[in-house]
């Protein structure tokens, strides 16, 4: 339209000419074309019923040799046939179509973000990385083209020179409709002390996430769980109440960790207050968590303490047997940055499988291994675990490696808790068998008593049978209902996540393992050795061993074993 055509009879007037270019100097802060009455609200407006708006044509070739298009600068490319804008920036532009599938990704960074341990003068290795993860919510499938330039990092934390994006994986994906893709882009540099920030920008998609480098990072399995016992089944016997406090009933976790490097600051978490219901007779109290100054090894633990507050005691609610309720969430922070938390739970307990038999009245309670899988605190069997034992308390874990109370029974591999198994421990050393023994095969998976199996026999039962612990529905499993035997894998799993290298850090994990020897294959004689043997669900190649783990005074170790011996079980959460 030609402003000046159109009015070419004003300019006839010089007087005319000059109201016209003063009126238009404050008529141009809004245009119409088609219409004298522009809405308030546009800065253009066109109006037609005959005629359309037609963007700037060129071929992709054109568009990318435009000077430094604007962010949401818009035009119309002859190659690809759409109307396209610059969703990127000046320096960086990133074209995408109108309606195209990649209008419809979405991302999340919360879930991921900044992945590895970031300590001030650690240069990166491959486990720092950002990741994202991007979704296409259309019904249609897109390809999405990655660069390392789609993360911009920024921040006090780049003193020791330039941090840098060094690649990215994948460099391009094709998602379907509905389908998600982790993104991640390695890092490479050295920080410093300081705030890390990674802005990060794809099609219609961005996010910001930050993160604290300070004197030292580990990588941590978060969350991990607390609980505590407390029961009552309206039956006099089975009637417990779980007690936390700051005394003989304190609550400590052991927290793991990897890629260890630098120190840490001590810490203490903010009070949080039990969850209503969760305290018995409405008792409620504050709860905290605290761990002192140390320095990181490559890998290990953490010991986190949980502080109650007020009066130092909070007697938790009763609950009826596998009943969970979470008393408070715990933040876990390091050197100023938030890791996870740490679940402070009141449990029903969980009942030994055969607790109808008179024998085997035992309550046990799940704890968190450092590997993050839930186990049961006691060896099968425990006194500490028996109501009909002068020592029963659920919740007390074993002192030291050697607390008889916590040694449990001794299990022939692939046997049921038949009565074969039961100890009467009087102390570190000596336990005497509640059964006799015989040396007579079984040729059945239920021998049908409750003697120890002993003889020159590899195994206690001809022919041998591998399948009689295989997962939480193995015919003999003797775990509690929704447990199982560990595999020599988790066994392995979870030594590794617990730093576990003998009998002495053995006991301080979270699953408190005891070293109470074994009965032997041939006579059903206790020895004790100073060695904790723990069976596994994994027989081995030969059909009459099966693989267990050990602790002794100075090592840790994976063993093939006869099916004969009585060992250990501590049982995992299926």
């Amino acid at each position: 339209m030609n402003i000046f055509k159109q009015h070419k009879n004003i300019f006839k007037s010089p007087l005319l000419v000059v109201l016209f270019f003063f009126s238009s100097l404050f008529s141009f802060a809004q245009v119409g074309i088609g219409t004298i009455t522009p809405d308030a609200s546009s800065a253009l407006e066109v109006a037609s019923t005959t005629q359309g708006f037609l963007a700037p044509r060129m071929t992709t070739a054109e568009r990318d040799a435009i000077a430094n298009p604007a962010k949401g600068l818009i035009i119309y490319n002859l190659d690809e046939d759409c109307l396209q804008f610059n969703l990127g920036t000046t320096s960086s532009p990133n074209w995408d179509c109108f309606g195209s599938p990649s209008s419809f990704l979405t991302n999340n960074c919360d879930a991921n973000g900044f992945e590895g341990a970031y300590s001030h003068g650690v240069a990166f290795d491959a486990s720092n990385d950002f990741t994202v993860t991007v979704t296409n919510t259309s019904f249609s499938s897109t390809t999405i083209a990655l660069t390392p330039a789609d993360v911009v990092l920024s921040g006090t934390a780049t003193g020791f020179g330039t941090l840098s994006v060094s690649s990215v994986s994948p460099t391009s994906v094709v998602l379907a409709a509905g389908q998600s893709q982790v993104v991640s882009y390695q890092l490479s540099g050295t920080p410093a002390t300081g705030t890390l920030q990674a802005d990060w920008t794809k099609a219609t998609m961005s996010c910001t996430k930050t993160r604290t480098i300070g004197t030292g990072d580990a990588v941590f399995t978060l969350p991990i769980k607390a609980a505590v016992g407390s029961f009552s089944n309206g039956v006099p016997l089975l009637d417990h109440q779980g007690v936390i406090d700051n005394a003989t009933n304190q609550v400590v976790v052991h927290v793991p960790y990897t890629s260890g490097s630098g120190s840490y600051d001590a810490y203490t978490s903010a009070v949080v207050t039990n969850a209503a219901g969760t305290g018995e007779a409405s008792d409620a109290n504050g709860f905290s968590i605290s761990y002192p100054a140390g320095t990181f090894s490559a890998s290990g633990t953490i010991p986190v303490t949980i502080i109650v507050d007020g009066d130092g005691s909070f007697d938790a609610t009763k609950q009826i047997a596998g009943i969970i309720k979470r008393i408070a969430t715990l933040d876990f922070q390091l050197n100023g940055t938030s890791k996870g938390n740490i679940e402070l739970d009141v449990i029903g307990g969980v009942l030994d499988r055969n607790f109808a038999d008179a024998d085997h009245k035992m309550v046990y309670i799940p704890v968190t291994g450092e590997d993050g899988e839930i186990w049961l605190n006691h060896n099968l069997g425990a006194h500490y675990s028996n109501l009909n034992h002068a020592s029963y308390n659920p919740n007390q874990q074993a002192t030291t490696y050697d607390d008889h109370l916590a040694y449990g029974s001794f299990y022939q591999w692939g046997r049921y808790s038949d009565g074969h198994e039961l100890i009467n421990w009087a102390s570190g050393t000596s336990g005497v068998a509640v059964n006799g023994v015989t040396s007579t095969l079984s040729t059945t998976d239920t021998p049908g008593h409750s003697l120890f199996i002993g003889n020159t026999n590899f195994d206690w039962r001809s022919p041998s049978n591998n399948a009689l612990w295989q997962g939480e529905a193995g015919a003999n499993n003797p775990c509690p209902v929704g447990y199982r035997l560990p595999t020599t894998t988790e066994q392995t799993a979870l030594v590794s996540a617990a730093s576990i290298t003998s009998v002495h850090n053995a006991v301080t994990s979270n699953l408190a393992f005891t070293s109470t020897g074994f009965r032997d294959h041939h006579t059903g004689a206790h020895t004790y050795n100073n060695r904790g043997v723990y069976w596994s669900s994994t027989p081995s190649g030969s059909t009459d061993r099966a693989y267990e783990h050990s602790f002794d005074l100075s090592s840790s170790f994976v063993y093939q074993n006869v099916k004969s011996y009585g060992f250990n079980v501590r049982c995992i959460k299926d």
